[in-house]
């Protein structure tokens, strides 16, 4: 394992959901790509996993001991501290990522990596993330960003689709702009013209794949801290300093 490694991954809660994965050495993204469908997805962690051994595994997705059963106090005590920021966290299920999550966790898990749940979290880890805490912290507001595709019409429901296409994309280049100020990251990704749906949301899997590469520094660092028990937790920033910040 390599202490300079980190990974970012934005994980499908179902075997048919998209995401991407996003490998850092000292600072300089070398593999960054939208994750496959399925098995196909589980034998390209294992090649990842066994070629880069990251110190940190940082994953938008739902861990726990045991597996998830459902809504779990790392939900609650992550919704209390964020929602005054509108960022309340989506609730697992037994069913989703259910199975298909236990999978994913096995990979690592037969590597001998474990579940980061206190600070210092130590190596070979992998720890749970919430993209939209940390874009409040990359971006020093204290306010949701507003970036998913599927939302855009709930986001801007007076705009026109190419309006809203627009501003997506200009919010994606932000924050590739932000991150770029702290990673050296490779060209922002080309679009049809104009740009179609499947675009913004591979964009979208993209962009979360580098947020979550993000905290996965800030959870070696000691900089986020977890919020849940010692069966599940999410790694944030502090609430409290979100809280300070004052930004819009």
């Amino acid at each position: 394992m390599k202490h300079d490694v980190l990974m970012g991954w934005d994980a499908a809660w179902t075997p048919n959901g998209t995401g991407a994965w996003a490998v850092a050495v000292n600072g300089a993204v070398v593999l960054h790509e939208v994750t496959p469908c399925g098995d196909a997805l589980l034998f390209r962690l294992a090649d990842l996993m066994d070629e880069f051994r990251p110190g940190v595994v940082a994953a938008d997705l739902p861990l726990a001991l045991g597996g998830v059963k459902g809504w779990r106090n790392a939900d609650l005590e992550t919704t209390r501290a964020f929602s005054r920021f509108g960022c309340p966290v989506h609730s697992p299920t037994a069913a989703r990522p259910g199975e298909w999550g236990e999978r994913m966790v096995e990979v690592l898990a037969e590597r001998d990596y474990h579940l980061a749940l206190s600070n210092p979290c130590g190596d070979q880890v992998f720890a749970e993330v919430y993209p939209h805490t940390v874009l409040l912290d990359i971006y020093r507001r204290t306010r949701r960003l507003p970036y998913k595709a599927g939302r855009s019409k709930q986001y801007w429901p007076e705009m026109a689709r190419e309006a809203r296409v627009e501003k997506l994309l200009h919010t994606y280049r932000g924050i590739w702009d932000r991150l770029g100020e702290a990673w050296t990251l490779p060209a922002f990704p080309d679009t049809a013209d104009p740009p179609r749906m499947k675009d913004l949301k591979r964009l979208e899997d993209l962009t979360d794949a580098l947020v979550c590469l993000h905290a996965a520094r800030a959870v070696r660092e000691g900089v986020y801290r977890p919020y849940g028990d010692q069966t599940a937790a999410i790694w944030n920033p502090d609430h409290r300093r979100i809280q300070g910040m004052g930004g819009a």
